[in-house]
């Protein structure tokens, strides 16, 4: 499906998870009944090479079982993780709303300004999944991969893909279990292919 030497990440965010309405999950939260059959649709009909990971177990279940579904290798990648949200983790987002009203209005505002409380900046956030994307493009050459993270993550991706700032791709739908396409040529030059394939 790829040209010669070129290489199709698909980027997947995770399924719902167990607790429904979260702000942001907390890493050990596991998929629930519904994000399975979630991933499970859309992972159907499909073949990778390889399966990248975050850590977070919403992610990395699903993985693991893909992996061993389709018979190929399974990175672990520390960061393509969520930012972690801090004291916002666990919350639904009336909680946050009700705690840090401002705060949250910055969060969609000026998030590459944003700094969760008592979680990570969003700057230092960038910066881990922009060195983990990097290593992607330079270990995979060539061949179809698939990359199971969070919409923050991709977000960060598309904005480095398509040259746009990052506040640009919150107009971007990122439902769960999405999944987003991009082709990086042998020269290194990306291409955004679909979205919500």
């Amino acid at each position: 499906m790829s040209e010669q030497g070129s290489t199709l990440f698909d980027f997947l965010r995770h399924g719902q998870v167990a607790t429904v309405g979260l702000f942001s999950a907390a890493h050990e939260e596991p998929l629930g009944s519904i994000g399975w059959k979630q991933l499970d649709r859309v992972t159907q009909e499909q073949r990778w090479d390889a399966i990248v990971t975050s850590p977070s177990r919403r992610c990395y279940d699903f993985a693991r079982y893909l992996a061993q579904r389709l018979d190929c290798e399974l990175t672990l990648a520390e960061g393509l993780d969520e930012l972690n949200f801090g004291a916002w983790v666990g919350l639904t987002p009336d909680q946050v709303w009700e705690r840090d009203p401002d705060l949250l209005q910055h969060w969609y505002q000026q998030p590459l300004r944003f700094s969760a409380p008592q979680g990570e900046s969003m700057d230092r956030f960038v910066q881990r999944v922009r060195v983990d994307w990097e290593a992607l493009r330079a270990t995979y050459q060539g061949g179809r991969v698939l990359v199971l993270t969070h919409a923050t993550v991709i977000r960060v991706i598309l904005a480095d893909v398509l040259q746009i700032p990052y506040a640009k791709t919150l107009k971007i739908y990122l439902d769960y279990a999405t999944l987003t396409r991009v082709l990086v040529h042998a020269d290194g030059e990306m291409q955004f292919l679909a979205h919500g394939v």
